[in-house]
């Protein structure tokens, strides 16, 4: 699943894919609001840090990928 997550002060959003399910990511960004620090893992393994202070918005959801070709 694709997280973009979007911080204050900063014109780039952060793009992750975790291998988690809807349910267990809300209950992840929910702790984290009440917490210090929002914490994902991706599916290489690789941990993001982010401060709960520091956050705008955490979008869920993957894109479609785009068409190629030409349409009649």
């Amino acid at each position: 699943m694709d997280v973009t997550i979007g911080t204050l002060h900063s014109a780039r959003e952060i793009t992750i894919t975790v291998d988690l399910t809807e349910a267990e990511l809300k209950k992840t960004v929910e702790k984290a609001i009440i917490g210090t620090h929002l914490e994902l893992v991706d599916v290489k393994g690789q941990v993001l840090y982010v401060p709960t202070p520091a956050l705008a918005y955490v979008m869920v959801g993957s894109t479609p990928p785009a068409p190629v070709g030409f349409r009649i």
